[in-house]
């Protein structure tokens, strides 16, 4: 119960973030694609904001996991759970890398690349299952949060060498701002 809780909100906003996303930028990317250079520019535009937003999950998480954690009725057997501050925090940053993957999955699809984009997929589930057969419910409930970290994070750096020279992260005079803030307008509408 304290895995699911701890995990609820932050995998709630990723997924609604990467769907958003998909929505948003495979449709445009498709629409460029006679244009490599500036799809390029585009993509590593996307994955340098996408970049800078999952940093302010991190650091926003922090403030709702107290709220998290204020929102559990006084009598709740959650608020017992050892550690449980640590778990919520953790599922904060499993979150920002969900983003990632989503977006770095979305450009995968984008360059027809389907069956990469559904393995990279599996890779967080792979993560779990993995070590919790090799540490076993013995090591407690971190043992989970941590293999869905792994995965996530092994599938947001095979996405990134599978992109290649696209996914570079642009400095930040080289993003393309105006193309970027239209994309942040449209989502909501998306979501």
């Amino acid at each position: 119960d304290s895995y699911l809780f701890a995990l609820s909100l932050p995998t709630f906003i990723a997924g609604l973030v990467s769907s958003m996303l998909s929505y948003e930028i495979v449709p445009r990317l498709v629409a460029c694609e006679s244009d490599i250079q500036y799809r390029n520019q585009y993509m590593a535009s996307i994955l340098s904001v996408v970049a800078i937003l999952s940093v302010a999950i991190i650091i926003s998480g922090q403030v709702f996991a107290i709220l998290q954690i204020q929102l559990l009725p006084r009598n709740s057997p959650i608020k017992n759970q050892e550690n449980l501050r640590h778990l919520i925090d953790l599922t904060w940053v499993i979150g920002a890398f969900q983003i990632i993957q989503g977006c770095v999955t979305a450009m995968l699809n984008v360059l027809r690349r389907y069956l990469a984009a559904s393995a990279l997929a599996l890779l967080p589930y792979i993560g779990m299952i993995s070590l919790l057969l090799f540490y076993g419910p013995g090591v407690g409930i971190f043992v989970l949060p941590l293999g869905m970290l792994i995965g996530t994070v092994t599938a947001v750096f095979l996405g990134l060498y599978l992109l290649r020279i696209r996914s570079l992260l642009l400095p930040l005079h080289k993003v393309l701002w105006l193309e970027m803030r239209q994309l942040a307008f449209r989502s909501p509408y998306t979501a």
